[in-house]
């Protein structure tokens, strides 16, 4: 909304309920794909309202590198959506930041069920309380940062070159995680990876998972 306003453009929301509508509720290894279904669906009929016929979805081309359900399938919307895999992130940053844009050093935020294994029963007050913790860690001047949420024990990631400061505040932060409602906080010494939990999961697994959700 704030980067809407900062470039003029028309600022809409679809209200969507990605848990229910989308059948997020235990967390499954084809999660992103679902939730880009749903999402799809339903921009296209609100384009469709507003007689827009074509919606683009920008994608950093390294994301693709990684386990990606949600852009598997993407045919499914047919001609409406046209996905756009930019290898261009520096350079988008760097505009970003020319245009005075607020976002333009904003680190990467995927969707807060990736803080949960899959299997995990999600719920959104047990999503804020995740990114409550990592608001709070980010104020501290962490950059890279994600709490791994396994029931009441949290594992921190974050970027190796911030541990002085997870170190120097360590009481503060265990203190307020607890407050939070954590019982065990703990530091994971590998440092902030993107993806840590689909570790084990593979494509070809995720495959047969959208394959069966489509029969």
């Amino acid at each position: 909304k704030k980067v809407a306003e900062e470039i003029g453009a028309r600022h809409l929301v679809a209200p969507v309920d990605e848990l229910a509508e989308a059948g997020m509720q235990q967390n499954p290894v084809d999660r992103c794909y679902r939730c880009k279904k749903l999402l799809f669906t339903k921009l296209i009929e609100k384009a469709a309202e507003y007689g827009i016929s074509m919606i683009l979805e920008g994608t950093n081309a390294e994301d693709l590198n990684g386990y990606r359900p949600g852009f598997w399938r993407y045919g499914n919307w047919g001609s409406t959506v046209l996905w756009c895999s930019l290898d261009l992130q520096e350079e988008v940053r760097a505009w970003a930041e020319e245009l005075g844009l607020s976002v333009s050093n904003r680190p990467a935020m995927p969707c807060l069920a990736t803080r949960f294994p899959y299997g995990t029963t999600l719920s959104y007050g047990e999503m804020r309380k995740a990114e409550q913790g990592e608001e709070y860690l980010r104020g501290l001047g962490l950059y890279n940062v994600r709490l791994r949420i396994y029931g009441d024990l949290v594992r921190i990631e974050a970027d190796p070159e911030a541990f002085p400061i997870l170190e120097a505040r360590r009481l503060e932060i265990v203190q307020t995680l607890k407050m939070i409602g954590y019982r065990y906080i703990t530091l994971d010494l590998e440092g902030f990876r993107s993806g840590s939990m689909d570790i084990g999961i593979t494509n070809a697994y995720n495959e047969r998972a959208v394959q069966k959700e489509e029969r």
